[in-house]
């Protein structure tokens, strides 16, 4: 039997033409459809032919954006160089397959089905996607090339001690973004990183008539008297501020206005205020009612400070209402008794006898100012934060504070007093104590009817006693201040969740004596006057153990520890 080979060749030749029309077809299903990447793609010189999609978008990502190559720009002879990731330009392969990916989808089947079967013989090329956050790269240019240009100045009017005057615009440049932008990517996109940087001369010089306009608005604001209204409140205008909003190029300078805005913050912006609760006949009463807040609408401002320079016809005075959003308040007056506030849940106490006046004075309005406040579930309370500034311009007097190792008279002297009773009422209401520190020495005031080792010194804002409320409700502070029997107590209201506290009596050992008294010269002092200005006081090491249960457990547990330095008197005189 005779083979034959022809008709073997052509069974042989039917089943390969079939084989690559089947290969053709699914493949072309598999790209056309997004499932895998075009069969000969190419992004960044990595080869991801037939990857599937998120495979290769995968890969890419690995390989990252290339932000450390370099690129050099030249403006009148000055040349800087920048890596790219200082110019806030990035090189992105993943982005550029994406965007390549969206544009295919986009595109009707016909067209997916050429692409692919001129793909076969031609290979899909992809450079990595330029990515530049524009205003970055201008400004650091601009301050790279700060010598070689100055940016162009506006003309403007000025008042000043009763005069105008008229400052005139100076020539200046300005990077063209749109051609700056086309240059980096060419030339990042054909490796040739040397740009001439484009930018344009900008020429702002007003013309003889709009210098006539502009002075006779001018004039005729001096004489109209501008007011703006908040509610009962108003501020007027200085002639200053008046003039400054005048502009050669739009009916508002916006700079000045943001200006005369940042000047009158405490006018035009205001903080929302909580309100402040007292413990009273087993209810809670607000003592200080709530008060929103309020946030300028700069924009509706400007538009109406248009419309009063626009009219040639100003009357003698013109007021203008505010607008803008009303902030509400977190805690509001009505909801006065809604915030589990029940009964007494810690009390703390100490006394101050033998405190000068100053002092005493700052006591109390340091636990006033504590008074009524209310400790959210889950918040942690700053007692820097809730005092505020202490200062003579917040109405402290000055008295003797412990200051980087001395005792000095600054304002404020005494607001230890109000944070160590807080500390105090802290510990027996069982709440974890975040920051506490102990004083450099023994102080008298906090071992009156107490033992040693009870005291918390502040001093904002790096030293600070903290304190978390992790009961199930709010917490309020009240304060009570006895200034005839030298008596300040802290009580704290909520509601109480079954805890109960331990504090061990104070352990004490390393005593030391304090050093023999110091006496100093002090030429200031009246002849034969002698002065004491610090104590002595006994150095030694304290410590007491805190313990909370909470159903036979411990929820809280903590050794206190104060370390304090023997201290000599020191003395004053003039012989």
């Amino acid at each position: 039997m005779r083979l034959n080979y022809w008709s073997i060749f052509i069974n042989w030749l039917q089943g390969g033409i079939i084989l690559l029309l089947f290969l053709y077809f699914l493949g072309g299903i598999l790209v056309t459809s997004g499932a895998i990447t075009p069969l000969r793609a190419r992004v960044a010189g990595k080869e991801i032919g037939g990857h599937p999609y998120f495979l290769a978008l995968k890969e890419l990502n690995i390989l990252g954006h290339n932000q450390s190559q370099e690129i050099i720009f030249t403006f009148q002879g000055k040349r800087h160089s920048f890596k790219l990731r200082d110019l806030a330009i990035s090189l992105s392969p993943q982005k550029s397959l994406e965007d390549w990916q969206n544009h295919f989808k986009s595109s009707s089947w016909p067209e997916r089905w050429i692409f692919f079967t001129t793909n076969l013989y031609r290979p899909l090329i992809l450079q990595p996607k330029v990515i530049i956050d524009t205003s970055q790269l201008s400004h650091q240019l601009e301050k790279a090339f700060q010598e070689e240009w100055s940016p162009p100045q506006a003309a403007k009017l000025s008042y000043h001690q009763g005069r105008l005057t008229y400052l005139p615009a100076k020539d200046g440049y300005k990077i063209d973004e749109n051609k700056l932008i086309a240059k980096v990517k060419s030339a990042l996109q054909e490796k040739q990183p040397i740009i001439e940087l484009p930018v344009e001369k900008i020429t702002l010089q007003p013309s003889d008539e709009a210098k006539r306009k502009i002075y006779t608005k001018a004039y005729q604001l001096l004489r109209t008297k501008i007011f703006l209204q908040r509610g009962d409140k108003e501020v007027e205008l200085t002639p200053e501020e008046k003039i400054s909003l005048l502009s050669f190029y739009a009916p508002v300078d916006k700079e000045s206005l943001k200006n005369v805005a940042k000047d009158k913050e405490a006018f035009f912006n205001t903080s929302p205020e909580n309100a402040l609760f007292e413990f009273k006949d087993g209810r809670v009463v607000a003592f200080r009612p709530s008060r929103p807040g309020f946030q300028l609408n700069l924009q509706a401002l400007e538009t109406d400070l248009t419309k009063t320079i626009e009219d040639d016809h100003l009357p003698s005075k013109v007021t203008i209402t505010i607008k803008g959003r009303y902030l509400p308040p977190k805690i509001t007056t009505k909801d006065t008794n809604s915030y589990g506030i029940k009964e007494l849940v810690g009390r703390g106490e100490s006394w101050f006898w033998h405190s000068s006046a100053g002092r005493m004075h700052n006591v109390k309005l340091a636990a006033s100012r504590l008074n009524g406040i209310l400790v959210a579930p889950g918040e942690i309370f700053s007692f820097n934060k809730a005092l505020g500034k202490v200062s003579a311009a917040t109405g402290y007097h000055q008295s003797y504070v412990i200051k980087e190792g001395k005792t000095i008279l600054d304002d404020g002297g005494g607001v230890c007093q109000v944070s160590t009773t807080l500390f105090r009422a802290v510990l027996h209401a069982g709440l974890p104590i975040i920051e506490r520190h102990y004083h450099s020495y023994r102080v008298g005031y906090y071992e009156q009817h107490s033992p040693p080792g009870f005291d918390a010194t502040v001093f904002a804002p790096h030293v600070d006693f903290r304190f978390k409320n992790d009961l199930p409700n709010y917490l309020l502070i009240q304060t009570t201040t006895d200034l005839k029997k030298h008596h300040l107590i802290f009580s704290l209201y909520g509601t109480k969740d079954g805890r109960r506290v331990v504090i061990s009596s104070p352990r004490i050992w390393d005593q030391t004596p304090p050093p023999p008294p110091l006496y100093q010269d002090d030429p200031t002092l009246p002849i034969g006057t002698t002065k004491q200005i610090e104590w002595p006081a006994w150095g030694a090491k304290v410590a007491f153990d805190w313990q909370v249960f909470r159903q036979g457990k411990i929820i809280h547990q903590q050794t206190f520890l104060s370390v304090y330095k023997p201290w000599r008197a020191v003395y004053l005189r003039h012989l």
